[in-house]
């Protein structure tokens, strides 16, 4: 579907669950209700992806009936992909995830969040979430600590999410981890809930995702001493107050710095790194981030 405009609906837009293959694309969804596109497609138990796509559509206003939990795009299922898109006026969540090896691409991350309230983030991974890798983004004036942990990239009691290769700019606290002690997480892997989400609904125990996500061998049963922390590589931290806090191991790869390391124009929001940026001298293996790609096409 395509060249479409969806606007004054009292609830979403648009909803898909099942089937393979679809695709919006250059589509205007404004003044809705609940929610912007819902797109779901794939099996979880086989992990069998959906390939349903949202790409390169204006998405703003989206929420006005329920001002939370009403994303401009929800994926899930498994392996479903959003990219090129612009989101804006969102009062609580852009976008939301739930499933298997979904992609979000070509992201600009910009002026996300509010000092009021108990804080805020622009990736916000929750309730023990985790293993996502959060790769070639922009953060730019995004997230606020408030009263607790938060941070651009916040994980709650979660771990193994891998931050590498981002640029953050003026963020008061670019990584923030609330995390779990043993005893909570135990609590959680036996509770009703995750039961049925991790053995019943899916079972990750299975040949299948084994196989897949190698790293879930013995995850239904943790130990007292396990390592259980987030990862950041190779990110460029620039004018930023705080780098992170709490569970993130932080390691030499990452640069740290209070000057323009050499964005075409940092003060007019070009955030294009010449060839002669310091960042390619003191980490000759960054990966440039192709803003002439990011958004709309």
């Amino acid at each position: 579907m395509g060249c479409c405009t969806f606007r004054n609906f009292r609830k979403k837009a648009a909803s898909v669950s099942g089937g393979k293959n679809n695709t919006f694309s250059y589509c205007h969804i404004h003044d809705t209700g609940t929610g912007g596109l819902s797109i779901g497609g794939g099996d979880r138990k086989t992990l069998v992806p959906g390939n349903h796509r949202v790409e390169n559509c204006h998405i703003y206003d989206f929420s006005i009936h329920q001002l939370t939990y009403s994303s401009g795009i929800h994926l899930h299922g498994v392996g479903n992909i959003a990219a090129h898109n612009l989101l804006e006026g969102a009062p609580h969540m852009a976008v939301g995830v739930s499933g298997n090896d979904h992609i979000f691409e070509y992201n600009l991350w910009k002026n996300i969040g509010s000092p009021r309230g108990h804080g805020n983030a622009a990736v916000y991974f929750d309730d023990g979430d985790g293993g996502e890798t959060v790769y070639g983004n922009i953060f730019f004036r995004c997230g606020d600590p408030g009263k607790g942990s938060f941070g651009t990239v916040f994980s709650h009691g979660g771990h193994d999410i891998v931050a590498e290769n981002n640029i953050f700019i003026d963020c008061k606290r670019a990584l923030g981890s609330a995390p779990w002690n043993y005893k909570r997480w135990s609590s959680f892997l036996k509770s009703p809930l995750w039961q049925t989400r991790l053995l019943k609904d899916v079972d990750i125990t299975s040949d299948v995702y084994l196989k897949h996500y190698p790293a879930l061998k013995g995850f239904m049963e943790p130990k007292e001493d396990d390592k259980r922390v987030n990862y950041a590589k190779r990110n460029v931290f620039v004018k930023c107050g705080e780098v992170y806090k709490n569970a993130w191991e932080v390691d030499d790869s990452n640069y740290t710095t209070d000057k323009n390391p050499g964005f075409v124009d940092l003060e007019g929001e070009d955030f294009t790194l010449r060839k002669d940026s310091e960042i390619y001298k003191l980490m000759p293996d960054f990966e440039p981030i192709p803003l002439n790609k990011i958004g709309i096409q």
